[in-house]
């Protein structure tokens, strides 16, 4: 049934031509993305890209542009001035990105939004499709390891093996430790699919027998099968610190992180406080239960452009439901309700596979007093398929050719996902109007995207909203198609088509009657140097339908982009040259032009500097003014307490109104200890228009808090004393690190320490061996297994002695010769030599010396087995040992053939402080020879 559904939904689609992500709005003022080149890039790329921003309204809107990019994807310059539209103004806003070179493959989707200054509601929004290019890589990282290890624990490194290639890759493990401490892995081979990663955890033991600080090095390279030959084998290297790794004391309670905020914000004379308490956490200490909250007050929007909105709310969440109460953005889906602000409730409840949920909202700036009431119902039958419904009403009072009436719109939805990473999501709503003047009206909105052979990538989108449709998208018909394909080898294709139209009824109430058609192809091509260069051509025809029309223009251009990076350098070009019709006018011209150069410079970690600068003609607004901008922007962090941001633009749009703009903004942070920031932010820019200039700042003093909860109950301590022990006599012993469960004591002047706040049951306490100098070791092995028990202290002694050193040789003994002579032995009687590393001239030395070395040497007693293998010559020494009585034992594996050893255990009992020495004879077993037959030897 399912396969079915899925066979007739694609049929559909093709029908329709869909394609990329965008959304479009009908609703006054509108964006719509200008689908430039690249929309395929490989990661460490700059993207330049433009907005035309169109006010369809009657009235002057003033608003604040927003550019949502990828956790890590880095602006290269950001603008803080407003855009200002009269009734029927176009305008374009070009936005550059660093698409980070850890972005994995995939298709991305940038939206660009524009909130009014008024009521924080986002008026208008696009996205912009783009794919990061799929590449034959794999990337191992350690996700997860101690800086510093307690000599004698084993620990655990966490790596994460990605496969940022397109198709399946078995992949084989292989780990190399220096020193040569034993490496625990579950599974030395693993197979991924195409972005899969898969987390590898190794453990490994440690010596304990160390003297002092040793940086352990873990090589673990991810070779690939013969058969993925073709993808290059990665190396990860981990440093590990063997030392006691130091922590803080065990909370006994569940605290929220938290921060109080004191602010002070204006500018042009005029200015006001406002106070901002926020945190999130959890509630409890499985983290089932969590909380986040935001209490902000008073309102200074009008002080500060940095000035914010007074804001109240709060959210409770569980693992089966969740509460939002306040000011905060609620949604539905993209045909009902994508996103409204506005003070309100919001309950969602999870149970089994079936999620149900509902909201209330009413507008506090704008459409003050407007209301809408959203509720969903959604059904997950299988992981890659979910069913969901939608139910809204709204009190359209506010909307602009609609008066006097209440709205209800349903939609359906679905959104299915396969293995292959082909994705499609569906929706159809239905819209009514039930008070005033009635009528109804549907909509619907596919979206398709996936890979195919792992070589293409394709994106398809359908929306069709009617003229009377009354859901966030409305009186709007959009198509669009995108496919990217491989050509030879690192040069792929690309075609893109874009169809959109609104104002279907042509309504010469609603102003323009857009029709805007978009065909786009392009080549391009990457080297492994970092180089890519592409070549697109664009054509662009838009036509106000509407009588008298604004604009019918038709612009064909073709462009070239080369951008270079390297590990701290990024620089982009682009010349684009083209023609232009504009058929109201009946002028052509063969002469547009546009040039823009990015740049990105990154010396270390502690700086950045941007940089850009674009000329030419103006982007798609239908007239062929010049416009000029320059920008650049720079972050340094000084001493890791200091950070600055500078960033300064200056633009010549080519308008009336603003023929020239200058923008100068900072940022400067400083932290004081315990994480406390103060935060100054100021702009200052020039219209160029009379009284243009402008000043604004905004400062905030930031204190973390964290905010205690619910207690922790049913804990123990554990409290002791440590004492060093000499002939008989016992002095405390201070300044001993000690720790367990993550928690950190430190004996005081008496020797005493106290563990308040531990978990019950088994803990290990371990202590730090540099703590207590060289030479020196507990009687007890470490670390000390011991019983914390509820809401008991359990008290402990440790007693430190000097260490002793068991060291030795292993020795090969011969039987005494009268000649050695050319290799050939003669014995003449039962005694035994030793042949030390100066034998005798002419015996084959070198050959037995070798074998007596790399023996494996094992000393043991009740407590602990120490092992280790003997250097080339035989010696072997164990340090830091406690008095008693040990038990030496050499492996007999590896000794040459027909030799015993002598002993094949000794008892060494050491008393504190000695070093002895000792030797194990590795002897010969003598055998005779016996003469069976007597004769001649005919050499005949």
């Amino acid at each position: 049934m399912i396969q079915r559904i899925f066979i007739s939904s694609i049929s559909f689609l093709l029908l329709l031509f869909s394609s990329s992500f965008a959304e479009v709005k009908g609703n006054g003022v509108q964006v719509k993305a200008i689908y430039q080149q690249p929309e395929q890039i490989e990661p460490g790329k700059i993207v330049s890209t433009s907005f035309l921003v169109s006010n369809h309204s009657r009235s002057e809107e003033e608003l604040l542009e927003e550019l949502a990019l990828p956790p890590g994807w880095q602006k290269i310059v950001a603008s803080e001035l407003p855009i200002q539209l009269e009734p029927e103004e176009d305008q374009v806003s070009v936005v550059a990105f660093l698409v980070p070179v850890t972005s994995p493959p995939g298709l991305y989707q940038i939206c660009y939004s524009l909130k009014s200054l008024q009521n924080h509601d986002i008026v208008a929004s696009d996205t912009m499709p783009l794919v990061v290019l799929p590449v034959e890589k794999l990337d191992l990282s350690a996700e997860v390891k101690p800086e510093q290890v307690l000599a004698g624990e084993a620990y655990l490194v966490g790596l994460y093996l990605v496969n940022r290639g397109n198709y399946k890759v078995k992949v084989t493990l292989q780990v190399k430790s220096s020193p040569p401490y034993p490496v625990k892995m579950e599974s030395a081979e693993i197979a991924l699919e195409a972005g899969e990663f898969q987390k590898v955890d190794l453990e490994v033991k440690t010596d304990e027998k160390i003297k002092q600080r040793i940086r352990q090095i873990l090589e673990i390279k991810a070779a690939p099968s013969e058969s993925d030959s073709h993808f290059v084998p990665v190396t990860q290297t981990v440093s590990v610190e063997i030392i006691p790794r130091v922590t803080q004391r065990a909370d006994l309670r569940n605290k929220i992180p938290s921060h109080l905020g004191l602010v002070y914000a204006g500018g042009e004379g005029k200015g006001n406080f406002q106070i901002e308490f926020y945190g999130c956490g959890s509630v409890d200490k499985n983290e089932k239960r969590k909380i986040d909250f935001l209490f902000r007050g008073p309102d200074l929007q009008e002080k500060s452009r940095w000035g914010k909105r007074d804001e109240i709310r709060f959210s409770y969440l569980t693992r089966q439901w969740d509460l939002h109460l306040g000011d905060r953005s609620y949604r539905l889906s993209p045909l009902t309700d994508r996103q409204s602000y506005g003070r309100g409730a919001e309950a969602n409840l999870r149970t089994g596979k079936f999620t149900l949920g509902s909201f209330f909202l009413k507008s506090r700036w704008g459409d003050a007093g407007r209301s809408k009431v959203g509720t969903y119902l959604s059904y997950r039958p299988y992981a890659k398929l979910n069913l969901k419904g939608n139910f809204l009403i709204q009190d359209m009072n506010q909307l602009f050719s609609f008066q006097d009436y209440e709205a209800r719109i349903y939609s359906l939805q679905t959104a299915f996902k396969t293995k292959k990473e082909m994705q499609l999501n569906l929706e159809c709503g239905l819209s009514q109007s039930v008070k005033g003047r009635k009528s109804n009206d549907f909509a619907f909105r596919i979206d398709w995207t996936g890979h195919l052979h792992n070589q293409i990538d394709y994106s398809l989108e359908r929306i069709f909203a009617g003229s009377k449709y009354l859901g966030y998208l409305n009186d709007t018909d959009y198509k669009s198609a995108m496919v990217g394909f491989p050509i030879y080898r690192e040069l792929r294709g690309s075609l893109l088509y874009h169809d959109y139209a609104n104002n279907l009824d042509v309504d010469s109430t609603k102003g323009t009657a857009n029709r805007e058609k978009t065909f786009q192809a392009g080549v391009s091509y990457s080297s492994a140097a970092g180089t890519q260069i592409s070549l697109d051509y664009k054509n662009l025809a838009k036509t106000d339908c509407a009588l008298p029309a604004d604009y019918n223009y038709e612009e064909s251009t073709i462009k070239l982009r080369m951008t270079e990076m390297r590990s701290k350098f990024s620089l982009s070009t682009e010349i684009e040259r083209g023609r232009f019709e504009d058929r109201n006018k009946s002028t052509k011209s063969n002469d547009l032009e546009r040039y823009s150069l990015h740049a990105n410079f990154n010396p270390n970690h502690k700086s950045s500097y941007n940089f850009y600068v674009r000329i030419g003609h103006s982007s798609f607004t239908g007239n062929l003014e010049r416009t000029k901008s320059f920008g650049i922007s720079s972050s340094w962090h000084i001493r890791n307490r200091i950070s600055l941001n500078l960033n300064y633009r200056w633009d010549e749009l080519g308008l009336d109104r603003y023929q020239k703009q200058n923008s100068l903004s900072s940022i400067l942070t400083y932290t004081f200890a315990g994480n406390r920031t103060l935060i100054f932010k100021s702009q200052w820019s020039d219209f160029n228009m009379g009284d243009g200039k402008a000043f604004a700042f905004w400062a905030m003093y930031n204190l973390p808090l964290e905010i205690p909860l619910s207690k922790n109950d049913g804990q123990g301590a554990l409290k002791g004393r440590v004492y060093y022990e000499e002939e008989s006599s016992k002095t405390p012993f201070s300044r001993v690190i000690l720790t367990t469960q993550g928690a950190m004591a430190i004996t005081d002047q008496e020797g005493e320490f106290i563990f308040p706040s531990l978990e019950p049951g088994t803990c290990f306490l371990q202590l730090d061996r540099s703590s207590i100098g060289l030479e020196r070791v507990p009687t007890e092995k470490l670390p000390l297994i011991i019983e914390v028990k509820t809401k008991k202290t359990t008290e402990i002694e440790i007693v430190v002695v000097r260490s002793g050193r068991i060291s030795g040789r292993v020795k090969a003994f011969f039987p005494a010769s009268d000649t050695i002579s050319g290799g050939v032995k003669r014995s003449s009687s039962d005694s035994l030599i030793w042949l030390d590393p100066d034998g005798k001239e002419g015996f084959e030395k070198e050959n037995i010396l070798r074998r007596i070395g790399n023996t494996l040497v094992e000393l043991y007693d009740e407590k602990e087995t120490l092992r280790q293998v003997t250097d080339q010559n035989g010696w072997f020494s164990f340090e830091d040992l406690r008095p008693g009585k040990w038990i030496l034992k050499v492996h007999a594996d590896n000794l040459p053939d027909q030799y015993y050893l002598e002993k094949k255990e000794l008892q060494v009992e050491l008393k504190q402080g000695e070093k002895k020495e000792v030797e194990v004879r590795v002897l010969p077993r003598l055998r005779s020879i016996q003469i069976i037959e007597e004769g001649e030897i005919n050499n005949k």
